[in-house]
């Protein structure tokens, strides 16, 4: 089977997201540091913001992972690629919610992980991964 230009872009995506997490563990885990030594009352958002990082060492753990899988096409891939864009979604969605929009990377990511549930779910990436396509968008035969 050969490999899909958006399979390559979307095993290329999976790089830039993992990039972006090293960033966003760094930058949780210095304002949890500073919140935890600065203040006592900041010491919630500390903790918030510690959980905040520990959640980006997961997806950007697991996107890293799927880079090479998602180029060679592994039936596994494709169900971590899914839950990996949905907590993406949630923990933008949830940083926005208690800091509001930082920076255009916000809606930006939002976005941009919609777009791959998106094209994950096509009917021929769905059977390149070997799932079964979504009866929903399947026209009648």
């Amino acid at each position: 089977t050969s490999r899909p230009f958006g399979i390559a872009m979307l095993a290329l995506g999976e790089i830039v997201v993992g990039l972006i997490g090293l960033f966003m563990i760094y930058d949780f885990f210095y304002w949890a540091n500073w919140r935890f030594s600065y203040e006592d009352a900041g010491m919630i958002w500390g903790v918030v913001d510690g959980a905040f990082g520990l959640a980006y060492i997961a997806t950007t753990i697991t996107a890293f992972s799927l880079v090479s899988r998602l180029w060679k096409l592994e039936a596994g891939a494709w169900l971590p690629a899914n839950f990996l864009s949905l907590a993406s979604i949630g923990l933008i969605g949830a940083a926005v919610l208690l800091w509001g929009v930082e920076t255009m990377l916000d809606p930006i990511g939002i976005v941009g992980h919609l777009g791959v549930l998106t094209y994950l779910n096509l009917t021929h990436v769905r059977r390149l991964f070997g799932r079964a396509p979504l009866l929903t968008f399947q026209a009648a035969a």
